[in-house]
C-alpha cells in the first residue's frame, strides 16, 4: 500500500470536495428548473399571452378582475415557449381567482361604415368595424363571390380601411370570428356609381332660340337634369327636365328636346346651361351659352297672291318681315318621295322671287318660312300642270 505524503493528500482531499459540490451544485441547479417548470401568471383585463409555439394559441384576458394562468418551459414574462395551458385553481398565489380566461365574454360586433343601402361614389368603400374582444374579420360577395371569404385582418378588436368595389350594385356579408370560434355575421347591400357623368353637347348652337332647347349625356345612373336660363335683368329661371318622358337612351348616351316658354325674353339676350346629377349626387355642369331670344312669327304680307303658274312654271313673289330671317322651304306633297327643297335663303327688299318648275301632274306643295330661332309659318298651294 502507497503511503501519501501530506501534501499529496491535500491535494485529493481537495479534488473530492470539488466533485461532491458539484454534483451538489447540479441537483440544486435541476431542482430549481423542476421548481420553475410550472408557476403562476396574472394577466390584466385585455392583456394578451403569446406562447411561441403555433400549435397553441395565444391567450387573452377577458375579464376586469384580471385573470392567471399556468405555464410551463418559460424564457420571458410574457412569451411561453411550450407547455400546455390549464385554467388555474383558486390556490393560485397573489391573484384573486376568478372564472376568466381567453374568451369567456360573448363577443359583441358592430360595423360603423359601410352603411346599408347607400350610395358611394367611390369604389374604394371604408369599412370600420369593431368588437369589444379581438376577432378575425372577413366578407363575402355575395352576387360573384363563389362561395370564398375575403380576409379583412386577423386579431383586432378595430378595423379601418379601406376595400375596393365594382361599380353597381354590391351585396355582401361581414362576419367576425372570436378565437374560440364563435361568430356573428351582418349583411350589407350599397351600390357605387364612380364614373362622372357626362355632358355631351347642348343646342342651340346657332345665335337665336325661341325656346326649343337640347342636350345629349352619357350617364348610367342619371338623378336629375336642370336647365338654368335667363339673364341679369329678368333673373336666372330653371326648368326640370322629364328624363323618362323627355328623354332618348340610344347606345348608353341620353338625347332630350325641351320647350320652354321665353317669352318674357323676347328681343333679348340670355344664358343658358344644363346641369346633372347622378345617384351618387356627382353633378356636371354644360358650357354656359349666350344666345338671342326671338318668339315672333315671321310675317307674310301677301298671303293671298305669292304665286302665278303659267304652263308647267310657277312664279314665287313672297313678301316677308322678319329680321332674323333664315330661308323658305317648298315640300311637295303629291310626289313619290317627297323631300324638302330650298325655295329662298336671302331676301331683297323683304321679298323671296323664284321660278320653279314642276311635272304634269297634281301638286300639293307647302310653303314654309322659317326665321333663326326656329319660329315658322306655313302655307299650302295645290294645282294642276297639264
Amino acid at each position: 500500500m502507497k503511503l501519501l505524503d501530506n501534501k499529496s493528500y491535500s491535494k485529493k482531499m481537495k479534488s473530492q470536495k470539488f466533485t461532491i459540490l458539484s454534483i451538489v451544485l447540479i441537483l440544486i441547479v435541476s431542482l430549481i428548473g423542476i421548481a420553475s417548470a410550472e408557476f403562476w401568471y396574472c394577466a390584466n383585463d385585455g392583456e394578451r399571452i403569446n406562447y411561441c409555439n403555433p400549435k397553441i394559441p395565444d391567450r387573452t384576458c377577458e375579464s376586469s378582475l384580471g385573470c392567471k394562468y399556468c405555464m410551463s418551459d418559460s424564457s420571458t414574462s410574457t412569451c411561453f415557449n411550450s407547455g400546455n395551458w390549464m385554467k388555474c385553481n383558486a390556490n393560485a398565489p397573489n391573484c384573486e381567482f376568478n372564472n376568466g380566461g381567453p374568451d369567456s365574454t360573448p363577443l359583441n360586433f358592430s360595423i360603423d361604415d359601410p352603411d346599408n343601402n347607400a350610395i358611394y361614389n367611390t369604389r374604394a368603400i371604408m369599412f370600420n368595424l369593431r368588437s369589444n374582444k379581438d376577432a378575425s374579420y372577413y366578407w363575402i360577395d355575395n352576387i360573384n363571390g363563389r362561395g370564398r371569404w375575403n380576409r379583412l385582418g386577423s386579431r383586432l378588436k378595430l378595423f379601418s380601411k379601406k376595400v375596393s368595389f365594382k361599380d353597381g350594385l354590391n351585396d355582401i356579408t361581414i362576419k367576425a370570428v372570436a378565437s374560440n370560434g364563435e361568430e356573428i355575421l351582418f349583411a350589407r347591400s350599397f351600390y357605387v356609381d364612380s364614373k362622372k357623368p357626362q355632358i355631351k353637347k347642348t343646342w342651340p348652337t346657332k345665335d337665336f332660340t325661341s325656346g326649343n332647347f337640347g342636350v345629349e349625356f352619357s350617364e348610367e345612373n342619371p338623378k336629375s337634369l336642370v336647365l338654368k336660363y335667363g339673364n341679369s335683368a329678368k333673373g336666372i329661371k330653371t326648368r326640370n327636365v322629364n328624363i323618362a318622358a323627355e328623354c332618348v337612351l340610344d347606345k348608353k348616351k341620353y338625347s332630350c328636346d325641351l320647350n320652354v316658354n321665353v317669352n318674357e325674353f323676347n328681343g333679348q339676350s340670355i344664358e343658358y346651361w344644363f346641369e346633372l346629377t347622378d345617384i351618387a349626387n356627382t353633378k356636371a355642369e354644360s358650357k354656359h351659352v349666350w344666345i338671342e331670344v326671338d318668339t315672333q312669327l315671321p310675317i307674310i304680307n301677301n298671303p293671298n297672291s305669292f304665286y302665278n303658274q303659267t304652263g308647267k312654271s310657277v312664279y314665287f313673289k313672297i313678301n316677308i318681315t322678319e329680321k332674323n330671317f333664315d330661308e323658305i322651304t317648298y315640300f311637295d306633297n303629291a310626289q313619290r318621295k317627297p323631300v324638302a327643297k330650298k325655295l329662298c335663303t336671302k331676301l331683297k327688299d323683304g321679298l323671296c322671287e323664284k321660278k320653279v318648275t314642276f311635272n304634269k301632274g297634281y301638286h300639293d306643295v307647302d310653303i314654309q318660312v322659317i326665321d333663326e330661332a326656329g319660329n315658322s309659318i306655313a302655307l299650302n298651294i295645290k294645282f294642276d300642270v297639264v
